[in-house]
C-alpha cells in the first residue's frame, strides 16, 4: 500500500467498500479482494506485524505477501 495513503484513509476506504458490499450474496466476486484489503490495512496499521496476515488462508496470504513485497523469513519458505 502506498506510503502516500494514510492509515486513516486506508481504513475509511476499506470500511466504505465493506459497507457498499455488505450483501455478500449480491457481490460474491468481491469477497476475496475485500479479505485481502482488510488484511493489508491491518498489516499496515500494526506496522508490519505479520500476524495480521494469519487471518487469511495460505493461498491468499501468499498473494498478499507478493503484492505488499514482504520478504519471507527463511523458516516460512
Amino acid at each position: 500500500m502506498s506510503e502516500m495513503i494514510s492509515d486513516k484513509a486506508a481504513r475509511i476506504w476499506l470500511e466504505i467498500w465493506q459497507e457498499l458490499t455488505n450483501d455478500s450474496e449480491e457481490f460474491p466476486q468481491l469477497q476475496i479482494p475485500l479479505r485481502l484489503l482488510n488484511a493489508a490495512v491491518n498489516y499496515r496499521e500494526t506496522r508490519g506485524d505479520r500476524r495480521a496476515l494469519l487471518e487469511l488462508p495460505i493461498e491468499e496470504r501468499n498473494i498478499l505477501i507478493q503484492l505488499l513485497e514482504i520478504e519471507r523469513s527463511r523458516d516460512n519458505n
